[in-house]
Formats: structure tokens, C-alpha cells, sequence
């Protein structure tokens, strides 16, 4: 039986009410932003067929964990997952101490033409309680080049383990 992937709905959601009730009129402002967009199974625009998620762990004093997306990852059905582009990047540092800093960089970041990155070294500083997410629906994706632009590294830059949940929506 063929692997299919279906992502029916990847969403952000804020609603927002804004009141001042200092003013001899009370006044209250209110909106909503709401992005969402969904995957077929498949390649090309609106289509994905790779998605790996996981809870990495790295460990404290400046340890590292690195995602190599043309390489040794397992989806939760044990099928190698070996991206040649991404759609779509959700990370959440999930730890709660204020000290927890993760630093975020890799090659496939911030190599190539459409890189998420530019600099001569960027990198993200995710703080304990944030999320990060990056998603769309173009054809070509975010592009992974096997060995020159396929690692993300996350350094732990707390003294104790954190944890960080990553999930990665693409095709292969």
C-alpha cells in the first residue's frame, strides 16, 4: 500500500479585542487574521507528500541536534522520509525556563537562492515558550540539495535539556 499524505488544514489564527474604557466614551476595536492553507498529496502547488515531525532534545551547555532532510529521518510509519523541497516548517520551543534559548542555523536555511536566511551568519534565537512557523503553497518550495544545502541545526543554549518540537511538511 502506497504512503498518501493528506494535510486538510495548516492555520494561524489570531483574534484580537482592543478596549480602552479610561476615555469617558469607552471604545473597543476587535479583528481577526486568519491564514490557513491546506496540502494534497502529490508535488507542485498546493501538493505535499513527505511530512516528519518529531520532539528533539539536545542537551544542555551548547548541544546541538541536527535534522538532515535528505538523510536518516523516519516518519511515524518507519518510511525514510527524504525531502527535495519544503513546504512548510513548524518549531516550537517548548521548554518554560527563561534561560532556554535556542539557536537555530543550518546549511539548508541559508544556502542557495531561496534561502529563509541571508547573512554571513544567520541564525534565529527562538526564546522558551515561542513558536516559529514558515508555510506555502508554492511549487518549488524551499529547495533541499543533498549534502551542500540539507541540515538544521538547533543549539541548546540553557545549561539543562530543552525541547523542541519540529514538524516538516514537503515533497520528495
Amino acid at each position: 500500500m502506497a504512503v498518501v499524505l493528506t494535510i486538510p488544514t495548516f492555520k494561524l489564527n489570531v483574534n484580537w479585542t482592543l478596549a480602552d474604557s479610561a476615555l469617558i466614551a469607552p471604545t473597543t476595536s476587535s479583528g481577526n487574521l486568519s491564514v490557513s492553507t491546506s496540502y494534497t498529496n502529490g508535488t507542485g502547488a498546493g501538493a505535499a507528500n513527505k511530512l516528519y515531525a518529531t520532539t528533539l532534545a539536545p542537551a544542555g551547555g551548547g548541544g546541538t541536534a541536527s535534522l538532515d532532510l535528505s538523510g536518516s529521518l523516519l516518519d511515524a510509519l518507519g518510511n525514510a522520509v527524504v525531502f527535495t523541497s519544503v513546504k512548510g516548517i513548524y518549531i516550537e520551543h517548548q521548554t518554560s525556563a527563561a534561560s532556554s534559548t535556542t539557536t537555530i542555523n543550518g546549511v539548508f536555511l541559508t544556502q542557495g537562492t531561496n534561502s529563509i536566511l541571508s547573512g554571513t551568519t544567520p541564525a534565529i534565537v527562538l526564546r522558551p515558550g515561542y513558536n516559529l512557523a514558515i508555510f506555502g503553497q508554492t511549487a518549488g518550495g524551499y529547495t533541499v540539495t543533498n549534502t551542500t544545502q540539507d541540515l538544521i541545526t538547533f543549539t541548546n543554549n540553557a545549561a539543562a535539556v530543552v525541547a523542541i518540537r519540529v514538524v516538516i511538511i514537503g515533497e520528495g
